[in-house]
């Protein structure tokens, strides 16, 4: 009896091992390396039809949509920081580093503030503009929080671009706009829009 439970234990050990077996795409990964090429490939397969649909789409006018909101808020003083978040939407948990490009396929906050358009800003608001990469907008410790923004994007499917203003830290609106007949249009912002 002794033996026989002893067989069978050591059968189900070797096969419980050969099942563990790791496939040859991921041999020589460790884990972290492993759970980084699995969220790549979801995140990949999720961005190809954004990425199908941006060959059509023009960007650059966007901007003019994005510099107009802006221009609507009142900032007090002479100069205005810019903050490009590094880590936001819980990616930077993540173990592995990750292009913002795998997050935000067509345009983000990379795209837009060019030095082109930061130039622009400066002179149509006559503030001097400094931007500034940072952590997180919630943990940064610049005391200057007045006379700041922040802008996120996300990309959507049927060429929809939402952009989430943060002024001063903690005026928070958001605008959706759609690429329809060669122009980008303001639409409704639904529930879903926001992030």
């Amino acid at each position: 009896m002794m033996k026989t439970l002893f067989s069978f234990l050591m059968i189900f050990c070797f096969l419980l091992g050969f099942g563990q077996k790791k496939s040859k795409k991921w041999e020589g990964a460790s884990f972290e390396e492993i759970e980084c090429n699995r969220f790549v490939e979801q995140l990949n397969k999720r961005n190809l039809p954004l990425i199908k649909e941006a060959e059509k789409i023009n960007f650059k006018k966007i901007d003019k949509l994005i510099f107009k909101e802006i221009e609507n808020y009142q900032f007090d003083k002479d100069s205005l920081i810019i903050f490009i978040e590094v880590c936001r939407n819980n990616h930077c948990g993540y173990p592995c580093m990750l292009n913002h490009k795998i997050f935000y396929p067509n345009y983000s906050e990379y795209e837009f503030w060019n030095s082109k358009n930061i130039s622009k800003l400066s002179k149509k608001l006559s503030k001097k503009v400094k931007l500034l990469e940072i952590y997180s907008l919630t943990e940064t410790k610049v005391d200057d929080s007045k006379n700041s923004l922040c802008l996120e994007f996300i990309n959507l499917k049927e060429k929809i671009i939402v952009v989430k203003y943060i002024f001063d830290k903690n005026l928070i609106h958001y605008k959706t706009y759609q690429y329809q007949n060669k122009n980008w249009v303001e639409i409704p912002t639904t529930q879903e829009h926001e992030f």
